[in-house]
């Protein structure tokens, strides 16, 4: 079977390789696993060249998904948009 490769290493070599990328080594304790790709969506509309506007995704999910699933959907999404000042500069 074939080895990982490191998490570090393959950040690192990904972040010389492009112009942006997202690295997320530990995710917020209020994100559910289940919503951990929600959460890297709403990372990537935060880069300057991602084709969607973050606006228009959260649409889509207050059309798409109700009641509670919509809430914590949402909820997930916008803790993304929040940006450390660690995040800030990459």
């Amino acid at each position: 079977m074939a080895e990982y490769p490191d998490p570090k290493k393959l950040a690192s070599f990904l972040q010389a390789q492009c112009e942006e990328s997202i690295f997320v080594e530990n995710y917020p304790n209020e994100v559910p696993t289940v919503l951990t790709n929600i959460y890297l969506l709403g990372k990537a509309t935060l880069m300057k060249r991602f084709p969607i506007k973050h606006s228009f995704i959260e649409e889509a999910i207050h059309n798409t998904l109700t009641g509670q699933h919509r809430e914590n959907t949402l909820k997930t999404f916008r803790l993304a948009l929040q940006v450390a000042p660690s995040e800030a500069a990459r």
